[in-house]
């Protein structure tokens, strides 16, 4: 397994633990309630917004960079990228 594909296999086992939860409330004919803290359902939509806009800013110059050639060359992986820095710094 390489370390690129870490990242969908925690979504997928996080979507299928969240599946799993649904379908318990479902079957046992129960609807789910949240009693935590107010705070962290507030810090967690917070920070999912959060990283969305930080997404969009930083990938906002890059879309159209090399659009109609490949002069860009062949995409990095996440990995590769944070090794590459680590190994520069």
């Amino acid at each position: 397994m390489s370390r690129d594909n870490a990242v969908g296999i925690a979504l997928l086992a996080g979507c299928g633990l969240s599946l799993g939860i649904m379908l318990a409330y479902i079957k046992g004919g129960v609807r789910p309630t949240y009693g935590g803290p107010g705070w962290l359902a507030v810090g967690v939509g917070v920070l999912f917004f959060g990283m969305l806009i930080a997404g969009w800013w930083m990938g906002r110059g890059s879309a159209g960079r090399f659009t109609g050639n490949d002069v860009g060359g062949p995409r990095r992986s996440l990995w590769d990228r944070v090794r590459r820095r680590r190994d520069e710094g």
